[in-house]
């Protein structure tokens, strides 16, 4: 009776072709719409930005104005100056992220490049719901507390995520 080598696992292989991603830092960005819960129902911005690994909070800040690449840029310097540059930064497909599957480049794209971080922009869902998990959590923490200015929202979020 000959011994039979170790079954490969193919799906180790399959997911770390993009270079040896165990050791590799990596961010995941998005950007959502929301409204204060006041009697105008005033709409601001939340950029989100969490550690794709452990899902942990690395930058999640508010703004009034609608989505955008500036206040995007904004949010990741942040994030990047508490806790690093990533090696690759993933993100929606929202225009303040990513743009170059539209035929174009944001400058959001273009800073990363020059700061040496990949941006990836997924074409469709990949992660298995982890993302909308960690969104769950900050939303769900939200409408608990009802914030009804934008001083109060800003409060509540660094309350959530420090």
């Amino acid at each position: 009776m000959r011994s039979c080598p170790r079954r490969q696992n193919h799906h180790a292989v399959l997911h770390g072709r993009r270079d040896l991603t165990r050791n590799v830092p990596k961010r995941e960005g998005s950007c959502r719409q929301d409204r204060l819960f006041d009697v105008a129902h005033t709409q601001v911005t939340i950029y989100q930005v969490f550690d794709a690994a452990s899902r942990f909070d690395v930058g999640t800040k508010a703004f009034k104005l609608p989505e955008n690449g500036s206040d995007a840029r904004t949010t990741l310097k942040e994030a990047f100056a508490r806790y690093r540059k990533p090696h690759e930064i993933l993100s929606d497909n929202s225009e303040a992220f990513a743009t170059y599957h539209r035929g174009r480049l944001s400058a959001t794209e273009v800073r990363l490049a020059e700061q040496g971080v990949m941006a990836i922009a997924g074409f469709a869902p990949t992660a298995q719901g982890k993302d909308e998990r960690a969104r769950r959590t900050l939303v769900q923490f939200l409408d608990a507390r009802t914030p009804r200015t934008f001083a109060e929202l800003e409060a509540t979020i660094d309350a959530c995520c420090q």
